[in-house]
C-alpha cells in the first residue's frame, strides 16, 4: 500500500506540474488567432484614414519562418497579377522593376513595428480567397483598400495536432469571425 501511495503522489505532481503548462501552452495559442483577427480589424481602419492600400503578408513556409507583416502603398496602387509580375521582370526599366519586385508595397510599422513570428506550436495551414485561390506552404496577403473594402478571405490556422481555427474577414467591413473548427469559405459565405 505504501508503494501504490507513493506512486499515486508521484503521477499526482507530475499532473501538477503538467496540467498548466499545457493549458498555458493553448491559451498562448489561441491569444496569437485573436492577435491575427484584431490586427486585420485595425488595418482595415488604419487604411481609410491614411487614404493607403494596406495588405498582411503571411508567411506559410514551414521550414522557413512562419510569420506576418504588414506592407502599405498608395490608395490609386494597381495590384498585378503573377503572369503581369512575370512579364515585367524582363523590363530594364529601373522603376518597372521595383514595381514589379514589390507590386509598390512597402513594409509599413505604423500597425505593427516589426515582423511577427508565429509560435512554433501555431501553423497557418492555408488561406481561402472569394475567387477560388488558395494558397498553402508559401506566401500570401490579404489587401485593405483605402475606399474600406477588404479582400475577403478564410485564414486556416492550426497545432497540427487538436486545435483548430479558422478566422474569416468580411470583405466590406473587415468584421473577422474566429471559429474554432475548420470552416470553409464556401461554408462561411452560405450563413
Amino acid at each position: 500500500l505504501i508503494e501504490i501511495m507513493i506512486v499515486l503522489v508521484i503521477i499526482g505532481m507530475v499532473l501538477a506540474v503538467a496540467v498548466p503548462k499545457l493549458a498555458n501552452s493553448k491559451g498562448k495559442l489561441k491569444d496569437e488567432v485573436k492577435h491575427i483577427a484584431l490586427i486585420a480589424k485595425e488595418i482595415h481602419n488604419v487604411a481609410r484614414l491614411e487614404n493607403r492600400t494596406y495588405r498582411i503578408v503571411f508567411s506559410m513556409d514551414e521550414k522557413k519562418l512562419r510569420s506576418y507583416w504588414i506592407e502599405s502603398a498608395p490608395a490609386n496602387v494597381t495590384l498585378l497579377s503573377t503572369d503581369q509580375i512575370k512579364k515585367m521582370k524582363d523590363e530594364t526599366d529601373p522603376k518597372k522593376l521595383l514595381i514589379a519586385k514589390n507590386n509598390g508595397f512597402e513594409v509599413s510599422r505604423s500597425i505593427i513595428k516589426d515582423t511577427v513570428k508565429l509560435p512554433k506550436e501555431l501553423y497557418i495551414d492555408q488561406i481561402e480567397f472569394a475567387d477560388g485561390k488558395t494558397v498553402s506552404g508559401e506566401q500570401a496577403s490579404i489587401h485593405f483598400f483605402a475606399q474600406g473594402l477588404v479582400q475577403e478571405a478564410a485564414i486556416h490556422l492550426s497545432d497540427h495536432k487538436t486545435l483548430v481555427w479558422t478566422i474569416y474577414i468580411s470583405p466590406l467591413t473587415a468584421h473577422t469571425i474566429i471559429f474554432e473548427r475548420n470552416e470553409s469559405l464556401k461554408e462561411i459565405s452560405q450563413r
